[in-house]
């Protein structure tokens, strides 16, 4: 139940930033898709803060799960997105 919750606010934000890379040419910080849209989540649902992560050019959001710790076997990670510019 919470996981999927966990899922579909991770992917939320993860649609959030690829729109935002498109529109700025440039991958945000949280702070910066709360201003643009205060309705996205702003914790996870254990209450824990999202993760952002660039790696070799993919873009992730990360959930660090029940554990509140991130790269750990119970993280809910988005979708990898990479830039289309």
């Amino acid at each position: 139940m919470f996981g999927a919750r966990a899922v579909t606010e991770v992917q939320r934000l993860a649609f959030a930033a690829e729109e935002f890379q498109q529109l700025y040419d440039r991958w945000p910080s949280h702070a910066e898709l709360l201003a643009a849209d205060p309705t996205l989540p702003h914790t996870d649902i254990w209450r824990h803060d999202f993760g952002f992560a660039l790696t070799d050019g993919s873009f992730t959001v990360q959930s660090a799960g029940v554990d509140g710790i991130l790269r750990t076997g119970d993280d809910v990670v988005s979708t990898p997105i990479h830039a289309t510019k």
